[in-house]
């Protein structure tokens, strides 16, 4: 009924408008059901967030293939040769010289020319820039297989993506070792690259390239055949860009 007061409102769609008394009974009921749309639709977008296009990038390295694979989603994006441990695959302990295998993912980068300008991104620097503990630091001193300015890391072309290797299910299974990385090398033999003592070496350009095009958090998937992957990455039985 009327009361005989005239008010602002705010209608639905962001209008003001004066409205009288009797007015006043229907936009409280146009309010209401507006109000339980919206909190409707705020729901279903937080079940349902909607894609902005971009997928997510994540590095598979399969050993018998020794390619290492860039990709968005289920496409295939890039993929370069590599190498791996002298020992073999499946670390478990310090100096067994063998590449993990599972699930990891990138927790550090530093380089010499790449671009640090991004968030978790270093700048290697001459004399000291190290790793132990699977963290970066800089100090006058440091494990001597971990200068990473060295031609073991790529020299002036340094490009270092360090692992979480021992991550948690590791270290439940009594898993040690540290400082597992991808990184470049300019150690080659008549041209090739070689097996490592654990880590993933690439030759420096591809190195830099992979470094530029991928952030901290990055996931990285380390197998021994791509049969291994199959179950749970069915998208690799074919390789698409």
């Amino acid at each position: 009924m009327k009361t005989g007061r005239d008010f602002l409102g705010l209608f639905p769609g962001g209008e003001w408008h004066i409205v009288s008394g009797y007015d006043h009974v229907h936009y409280l009921k146009i309010s209401r059901v507006a109000g339980r749309f919206a909190a409707l639709l705020l729901f279903i977008l937080f079940l349902c967030p909607v894609s902005n296009g971009e997928e997510g990038k994540i590095i598979f390295v399969i050993d018998d293939e020794k390619r290492l694979y860039i990709y968005e989603g289920e496409r295939l994006k890039f993929d370069f040769p590599c190498e791996t441990g002298i020992g073999g695959m499946g670390k478990t302990r310090e100096g067994d010289r063998k590449t993990p295998v599972g699930r990891y993912m990138i927790i550090w980068m530093a380089s010499k020319r790449g671009d640090n300008e991004r968030e978790g991104t270093q700048k290697i620097i001459d004399g000291i820039t190290w790793c132990e503990d699977s963290k970066i630091y800089y100090g006058p001193e440091g494990p001597a297989d971990e200068r990473l300015w060295t031609d073991a890391y790529g020299g002036d072309d340094a490009a270092v993506m360090g692992l979480d290797y021992p991550n948690e299910a590791d270290k439940g299974r009594g898993y040690t070792g540290d400082c597992i990385e991808i990184h470049a090398t300019k150690r080659l033999k008549n041209g090739r690259l070689t097996p490592s003592g654990g880590c993933i070496k690439m030759f420096c350009e591809d190195a830099l390239f992979l470094y530029n095009h991928v952030e901290v958090n990055t996931p990285v998937v380390i197998a021994r055949t791509r049969g291994d992957l199959l179950s749970e990455y069915p998208f690799l039985r074919e390789a698409r860009r």
